[in-house]
C-alpha cells in the first residue's frame, strides 16, 4: 500500500491518494500504475510525497480530500480494510473508493468485490493499467471529468477523420464540438464557433493540406492563440511543416500522422484513421486535454499574482492553490482560477466555500469575452448584491485597480 500527498497543482482541494491492491498477483501491474501516476503528475508541474510504507496506514485528514484506489485482479476476492470500509461507511465527509481492474474481466470482476465494494463506480482499463493514471487524477479533482474539446478541420479533407475522432471521443463522455453536428440552423455561426472555442479546454486540429485555405480555419487558429486556449496539431501526410499556421503553433504541439496510420490513404482524397490509431490517438487526446487543463489554470493563476503585484498588492496564497487572496483597503479578497468560462458552478464552489484563510469578497477570473448573452445575464443575475462575482482574465488589473482606488466599493 502507498499513500501519496500531491503538492503544486492548482487543485480546488488539498488530496492524499491512497493506492492498494487486492493480492501479491499483480504487484507487477500495481508497481507500474505508481511510477506512471508519479511521472505524470511531474509532467503537470506537481510534487510527488510518499506518505506511507508497506507497514503504515494512511487515513483521511481534516480539510482535505481522499482518494483510496484499490486495484484488483477479479480473480481472488477483495476485501475492504478498516480505512477502506469507514469510508464506505461514510465516516468521512471528503473521501472516496475507487476499485479498478482490467475490463476484459468485467463480467466475472464485480463478482470477487465484497458487498459493499461491488456497489461503487469501478474504473476499467482497456488494454493496459497504465490508462488509469488520468481516471485516478480526474477523480481526485487534480484534472476533470467534464472534458471538452473543439475540433477544426477542413470539411473537403478530413470529414471522415473528424467523424471517427467525434464518435470515439464522445463515446468517452467527451464534449466535443463539430460544426456539422453543434451548430443549428439559423445560428450566428461566428458567434457560436468563438463562443464554444471558449468553452472548450482544448482545440485539436486536423492539418490537412488545405487547411491554411480556409478563412475560418484560419479565424480557429489565431483565435486560440489570441485567448491562449491549448492547441494540438495531427499534421496528416501532405501538410506542409513550413505552413503559415505555425506561425501561431510551437513544434511542442504538433504529432506527426504517417501514411502507415490511416485506411487505403492516397493524397487528395478523404480517409479514415486504422482502428489501433485510433485507440492511440483517443489515449494521447485524453492525457493531452488534462494537462492542457492544468496549465491553463496555472496560467490564471499567474495572471492572478500578475495583477495583484501590478497594484502593489500581496498575494497570498491557500494552501491548496485553489485561490489567491489580498488585502485591498483592509478588505480579504479571494480570486479564484477557473481554466474555462465561469459559470454556475464556480461561482457556487468560490461562493459557499469555508475557511480562515478566505477573504469574504470572492471574485471567479475567467475568459468570459466570447460567452454567450444569455448566459452572462443569467450569472449577472445571480452575482447582483452578492460577496462573489466574477470577472474576465483580460480586464483583472482594470478590476484591481479599480477596487484599490475605491475604498467604499
Amino acid at each position: 500500500m502507498v499513500g501519496v500527498k500531491l503538492g503544486g497543482l492548482p487543485v480546488t482541494y488539498p488530496i492524499d491518494i491512497r493506492i492498494n491492491r487486492n493480492h501479491s498477483e499483480i504487484d507487477s501491474a500495481y508497481a507500474i500504475l505508481i511510477k506512471g501516476l508519479e511521472k505524470l503528475v511531474k509532467r503537470m508541474g506537481g510534487t510527488w510525497e510518499i506518505l506511507t510504507d508497506e507497514n503504515s496506514d494512511i487515513t483521511p485528514l481534516p480539510n482535505r480530500r481522499f482518494l483510496d484506489v484499490l486495484v484488483c485482479d477479479a480473480i481472488n476476492p477483495t476485501v475492504p480494510d478498516t480505512v477502506t470500509q469507514d469510508i464506505l461507511d461514510e465516516k468521512y465527509k471528503s473521501a472516496w473508493v475507487l476499485p479498478m481492474m482490467a475490463k476484459d474481466l468485467i463480467k466475472t470482476g464485480p463478482a470477487t468485490l465484497q458487498s459493499s465494494l461491488g456497489k461503487q463506480n469501478v474504473a476499467f482499463w482497456e488494454n493496459h493499467i497504465s490508462e488509469m493514471t488520468i481516471t485516478i487524477l480526474a477523480r481526485a479533482g487534480v484534472t476533470t471529468l467534464d472534458r471538452r474539446i473543439f475540433i477544426s478541420y477542413r470539411r473537403t479533407e478530413t470529414q471522415p477523420m473528424a467523424d471517427q475522432l467525434f464518435d470515439a471521443l464522445t463515446r468517452l463522455n467527451f464534449s466535443v464540438f463539430l460544426d456539422t453536428v453543434s451548430i443549428n440552423p439559423g445560428e450566428d455561426f461566428q458567434a457560436r464557433l468563438f463562443e464554444q472555442l471558449t468553452d472548450k479546454s482544448m482545440i485539436l486540429l486536423l492539418h490537412s493540406p488545405d487547411f491554411s485555405n480556409s478563412k475560418w480555419c484560419m479565424e480557429e487558429v489565431i483565435f486560440a492563440r489570441k485567448f491562449e486556449l491549448g492547441l494540438q496539431v495531427l499534421r496528416l501526410p501532405g501538410a506542409s511543416p513550413k505552413d503559415k499556421i505555425y506561425q501561431y503553433i510551437s513544434a511542442s504541439n504538433v504529432v506527426e500522422m504517417k501514411e502507415s496510420n490511416l485506411v487505403d490513404y492516397e493524397p487528395g482524397k478523404q480517409f479514415k484513421l486504422q482502428d489501433q490509431e485510433l485507440e492511440r490517438l483517443v489515449r494521447f487526446i485524453t492525457l493531452t486535454h488534462d494537462a492542457s487543463m492544468v496549465r491553463r489554470l496555472q496560467l490564471i493563476r499567474n495572471k492572478i499574482e500578475n495583477a495583484l503585484e501590478s497594484s502593489e498588492l500581496t498575494p497570498i496564497y491557500s494552501d491548496s492553490g485553489a485561490f489567491i487572496s489580498s488585502d485591498i483597503n483592509g478588505q480579504m479578497y479571494s480570486f479564484f482560477p477557473s481554466p474555462r468560462p465561469p459559470g454556475l458552478n464556480e461561482l457556487f464552489e468560490a461562493g459557499t466555500r469555508a475557511g480562515d484563510d478566505i477573504g469574504h469578497k470572492r471574485v471567479v477570473v475567467g475568459q468570459t469575452g466570447n460567452m454567450e448573452r444569455s448566459r452572462r445575464k443569467q450569472l449577472d443575475w445571480v452575482v447582483k448584491g452578492h460577496s462573489t462575482t466574477y470577472v474576465n482574465i483580460f480586464n483583472l488589473k482594470d478590476l484591481v485597480s479599480y477596487i484599490k482606488e475605491n475604498k467604499n466599493d
